[in-house]
C-alpha cells in the first residue's frame, strides 16, 4: 500500500456531489492540491469537490476502519499479505482530517481476469473514487478481459456503481449462499462493494 489516496470535501451545493456520484460521465475529475485551493479560493463553502492526493495512511486507522466493517474481525497480517502480493493493486481513501472513507483492492487472476476485493467504503462517491484511483494504477488494463466483483445483493449502490463502469454491460453471473460456522459476522453489508473471499467467507 505505498501510493494512497485522500478525498478533501468542503460543504457546499448539492450539484457538485449529484454530479461526481457518477464520475465515469466526467472527465478530468481529479484535481491536483494547487487546482483544489484555487477552486475553494474563488468559490469558498459553496465549493464541494473531491480530489485525489498522495497520502500515506496509518495502518492501525485502517485496522479501526476495517473493524467497523466486519464487527471486530482481526485480521491485520492477512490484509498486510493480501495486498501485498505480486499482482494486486489497492489503494485507500482518507477525509482531510485523516479518516478513512474506505479502501479497494484488485487482484490479478488466472484466464486473463481481475477481481475486486475487498472493497469497502462510507458511501457511493467515497467508493466511486477509490475504485477508478485503482483501476488506474493498473499497468496493463486494457490487457485483461473480465472484471468481477463479489457484492452483497442488497448493496443497491454497489450494483449502480459497477454498472455505471461498465456502461450497462455488466452481468450478474452467479449468487452464492456465504458458508459460516455457528458465529455469524454482523457486516454493515451497505458499505461492502465486494468482499475477498467467498470460498474462505472472509469478507
Amino acid at each position: 500500500m505505498d501510493d494512497k489516496f485522500e478525498i478533501l470535501t468542503n460543504p457546499g451545493f448539492s450539484y457538485w456531489e449529484e454530479q461526481l456520484a457518477n464520475t465515469y460521465k466526467y472527465e478530468g475529475w481529479v484535481h491536483s492540491i494547487h487546482e483544489y485551493n484555487m477552486w475553494k479560493a474563488a468559490f469558498g463553502d459553496k465549493f464541494n469537490h473531491f480530489v485525489v492526493v498522495d497520502k500515506e495512511v496509518d495502518f492501525e486507522k485502517f485496522m479501526e476502519f476495517d473493524r467497523k466493517i466486519t464487527s471486530g474481525l482481526e485480521r491485520g497480517d492477512y490484509i498486510k499479505e493480501f495486498f501485498s502480493m505480486q499482482g494486486s493493486y489497492n489503494k485507500v481513501v482518507t477525509s482531510s482530517d485523516d479518516e478513512i472513507f474506505g479502501y479497494c483492492n484488485i487482484r490479478e487472476c488466472i484466464d486473463n481476469y481481475l477481481i475486486i476485493g475487498p472493497f469497502y467504503a462510507q458511501n457511493s462517491l467515497a467508493a466511486s473514487t477509490v475504485l477508478r484511483a485503482v483501476l488506474e494504477s493498473i499497468p496493463n488494463l486494457k490487457n485483461f478481459e473480465i472484471l468481477k466483483a463479489l457484492a452483497p445483493s442488497n448493496n443497491t449502490d454497489a450494483i449502480k456503481l459497477f454498472e455505471t463502469l461498465s456502461t450497462g454491460k455488466f452481468k450478474i453471473g452467479a449468487k452464492n449462499l456465504i458458508q459460516f460456522t455457528s458465529h455469524l459476522m454482523k457486516v454493515t453489508d451497505e458499505k461492502v462493494y465486494s468482499v475477498m473471499d467467498i470460498t474462505i467467507s472472509y469478507c
